[in-house]
């Protein structure tokens, strides 16, 4: 009984969530839209819980946990850019372009909104989305009947063109 109570503390401390958590933010709020098919939402709170919404309008919903290196890769990657030196929004002139935004949740409950449509955004900001893509494109997820609001999708998408009958 010794050894097991000694195996259980071990095991806990060798898990505790304070090595597998977001220094830099509580959560990030990640839209994606490639201009054409692709289109999905990451939610991903301090501890490593994703959720992902793929598709724009019918969403279906998947859960999943980040592995520890993603979680502390994905945190390092935040700490390292200078959010508040790069603008709010960044848009190219041109139709169908892929598009994504980035809100970032502090432990305050600050938020930090970033929204990028085409080629024209810092460099930083581009290896932040293509780290979260590639998060999710590896991520094991599972199929979820939760139904999340994420805020990276407010304002993101236009509303649908509706023709009105004469």
């Amino acid at each position: 009984m010794k050894k097991l109570s000694i195996l259980i503390i071990l095991f806990l401390g060798c898990n505790s969530s304070s090595d597998t958590t977001f220094k830099a933010v509580k959560e990030l709020d990640y839209t994606f839209d490639s201009g054409w098919k692709e289109a999905y939402s990451v939610k991903i709170n301090h501890e490593g819980f994703c959720i992902v919404g793929d598709g724009r309008w019918g969403m279906k919903y998947y859960t999943g946990h980040l592995l520890n290196k993603d979680v502390h890769s994905l945190d390092s990657l935040i700490q390292k850019i200078p959010f508040k030196e790069y603008d709010s929004a960044y848009h190219e002139d041109v139709v169908d372009q892929a598009s994504y935004k980035i809100v970032l949740v502090s432990a305050s409950n600050d938020t930090t909104t970033k929204f990028v449509y085409g080629r024209t955004a810092p460099k930083v900001l581009n290896d932040l989305s293509n780290h979260i893509r590639l998060i999710k494109e590896n991520l094991k997820l599972i199929e979820s009947d939760t139904v999340v609001s994420f805020k990276s999708r407010e304002n993101f998408f236009p509303k649908p063109i509706t023709t009105k009958p004469q």
